[in-house]
């Protein structure tokens, strides 16, 4: 298991790497080792060799009165406890303000839309009463877009700090108290458990924390219902596939951009839908125009989507071979259709594919048992109906439904996204004798 002076050793090195103007690659031809060894070592994943050690340090140019000191953390053992390292800092350096920590990753594109959501956002984060809220949805609603957008926006309007936690390559709960460390530069007491250099850090501290992508974290729970206890400066917002159930909790879920109700122009130009698929399909199509030939099939491509951002956008990149009518088809067809090649893209959020395996891989066999059975159903399903077809519990539907798998409607039904149906429909399929047991179901 990988020691939490592990992590800081990778920690410091990350920081010392940036510090230098290095890329992960330089540092690995300077070395002369091989770049994963530097991400492991960074991710705290792997420990170097007293030799390894020698070299970052003789490439970092680390001060001689620091070395031995530097050599001992990076061989430490986990039954020696030694000092943390403190970031260096060239004289000619200036320490930023003390009263502001906004460390926000730079989106790749652009927010369209989202301006209701962003406000009720803000409202919510301004009662004295919700500490915790839930940006909730299913993989490919653009929760992390909207809370960058939110702590951009909070940044220019607030005295208090501002972090934001990427979660999504944290493997461990073990390892999420080691991830905000790090993204708050907290110093660590080597002689007792980070969690509580974590406390001490945050206790006195006005303050906002984002935790972006927790839902494969969920243990991660008891954190932080110990930090909201014991740092009643913190708020916190956290984006997640599924509901923390902390009493602590306030849930905001979010669902696809507006779409178009009908097909007039007025209507279609305006929705936030096709206004992201237009923007998108100019990025590889310059010569893309919406127009009164195509503006029904964008429309209707918006509809099968249900407004979700990542959909529209996988669906965008197609017009430089496709036109909208036969997007729309393909659509119709096959969900591996929305796919994306992008080199530097989150291997997650390549295709509509690996976002719903993401989520489905999360799920207990019950679960899965129940989502796949609920793809017989089109146009939504009664409670009395799941039961029936798919031996669903209240329980079961409850939980898919804090999983942002399926939903309730406001009229009481059960209803899943179409690409979530044809996922589970896929699922049920490879299961012949489940799959005719649930139609069977389903005809009776």
């Amino acid at each position: 298991m990988t020691a939490d002076h592990d992590l800081l050793f990778g920690n410091w090195l990350k920081r010392l790497r940036a510090q230098h103007d290095l890329t992960q690659e330089r540092l690995a031809e300077q070395v002369g080792c091989a770049v994963q060894t530097i991400r492991m070592i960074e991710r705290g994943a792997r420990r170097p060799s007293r030799e390894m050690a020698q070299r970052l340090v003789d490439v970092l140019h680390v001060p001689e009165a620091e070395r031995e000191h530097v050599l001992r953390l990076a061989r430490a053992r986990l039954v020696e406890a030694p000092a943390p390292i403190p970031l260096l800092r060239h004289d000619h350096e200036v320490a930023a303000p003390a009263r502001r920590r906004v460390r926000l990753p730079v989106p790749a594109t652009a927010l369209i839309g989202r301006e209701a959501e962003q406000a009720a956002l803000c409202q919510r984060l301004a009662d004295p009463s919700c500490r915790l809220v839930t940006l909730l949805g299913a993989g490919g609603t653009g929760k992390t877009r909207l809370a960058l957008q939110l702590a951009t926006h909070l940044s220019q309007h607030m005295e208090e700090d501002i972090a934001f936690v990427e979660l999504a390559q944290i493997v461990s709960v073990e390892h999420v108290a080691a991830a905000i460390a790090d993204a708050l530069r907290c110093p660590i007491i080597a002689t007792q458990p980070l969690e509580e250099s974590l406390l001490a850090w945050l206790r006195p501290r006005q303050m906002l924390l984002m935790l972006d992508n927790l839902e494969h974290l969920l243990n991660a729970t008891a954190l932080i219902a110990t930090i909201l206890q014991e740092a009643p400066g913190v708020r916190m917002l956290v984006t997640s596939r599924e509901r923390l159930r902390l009493r602590e909790e306030w849930v905001f879920e979010l669902g696809g951009l507006a779409i178009p109700s009908d097909n007039t122009r007025a209507q279609i130009e305006r929705c936030d839908a096709v206004r992201l698929f237009v923007e998108r399909a100019r990025k590889v199509s310059t010569t893309f125009v919406l127009n009164a030939h195509n503006r029904a099939a964008v429309a209707q491509i918006c509809r099968q989507l249900d407004g979700m951002p990542l959909g529209l956008e996988l669906a965008a990149t197609w017009v430089r071979v496709l036109s909208p009518d036969e997007i729309a088809a393909e659509l119709a067809r096959d969900l591996d259709f929305l796919s994306l090649s992008d080199r530097n893209s989150d291997p997650r959020h390549q295709s509509m594919r690996a976002v719903i395996d993401y989520s489905w891989a999360l799920l207990t066999p019950a679960e899965q048992q129940v989502l796949a059975r609920c793809s017989v159903f089109r146009g939504g399903w009664s409670r009395a109906a799941a039961e029936q077809v798919a031996g669903a519990s209240l329980p079961l539907l409850a939980s898919l439904a804090d999983k942002s798998l399926i939903r309730r409607t406001a009229a009481g039904r059960y209803e899943m996204h179409e690409l979530v149906r044809q996922y589970a429909a896929d699922q049920l399929a490879a299961n012949p004798s489940e799959a005719q047991a649930a139609h069977e179901q389903h005809c009776a």
